[in-house]
Order: C-alpha cells, then structure tokens, then sequence
C-alpha cells in the first residue's frame, strides 16, 4: 500500500451516526465526510465507488488505471469536529517485482483536488496537510 500525506481539519457540518462506529472501531467515524467527499469528486470527473467501512475509518474507491485508489476519512478520537483524510493505492506484487511505478502521481493529484475541494468550503476550517 502507499499512502498520501494526512488532510487534517476542523468541520461541524459532518455529522455522526448512532451505531457508525461498530463498522469501524468504537470512536471512528467519518462515513457522513466520505459520502459527502464521493459526490463532490463525481462532480470533478472522478468515478467514485460506494462508501465502505474498514477498522481505521471510511472509504470508497476512486476509478483509476492501473491502481485502485482509494480515499480515507475518519474522525480523530475524543475530538468531536476533527477530521482527517487520506489517499492510498494497492499495488500488486509482481508490479513490486518488476519495479513498475507504485501509482505516486495518483497519489498526489487525488489528494490535491480532495484538498482543493475541502479548500473551497465554508464550514472547513484548519485544514493542514502533515507528512506521513
């Protein structure tokens, strides 16, 4: 897997579902932001996927060849505004073998309009990005 840098931010305007987090891990949630995220990148001529849980948070694919991609959200623990994104690619074995490119270009423009998106509005606040 290879990962982008972190988005971290401050937003009241995602809200957070009873019982979300018994699809992730107890105190993760970031469904309401994930959603939120897919519909504005399929507005940018991305092919978002379905908006799916996994232990650390939120996430959907993003149509893209040769790499899946995938965008990650999630709330930060005992914060009740605080969020945070991310983007990662799957990179197959044999492209690791063969040392084919693990999709980093992807990676950094995903991220870009993600932070671009999360950039333009309003209820966003802090937006940072850390390195990983």
């Amino acid at each position: 897997m290879k990962q982008s840098a972190l988005l971290e931010f401050e937003s009241s305007a995602f809200s957070r579902e009873a019982g979300e987090d018994a699809l992730t891990n107890p105190g993760v949630f970031g469904k309401a932001l994930a959603s939120w995220l897919a519909t504005e990148l399929s507005r940018q001529d991305f092919f978002p996927g379905d908006v799916f849980p996994e232990d650390f948070g939120w996430c959907f694919s993003v149509g893209s060849k040769p790499y899946a991609l995938y965008v990650a959200c999630a709330s930060i623990p005992d914060e009740s505004d605080k969020w945070q994104v991310f983007v990662f690619s799957e990179s197959w074995f044999i492209r690791r073998l063969l040392g084919k490119n693990h999709g980093s270009e992807s990676i950094v423009s995903l991220l870009a309009t993600v932070k671009q998106l999360l950039q333009r509005t309003d209820s966003v606040e802090a937006l940072r990005e850390l390195p990983i």
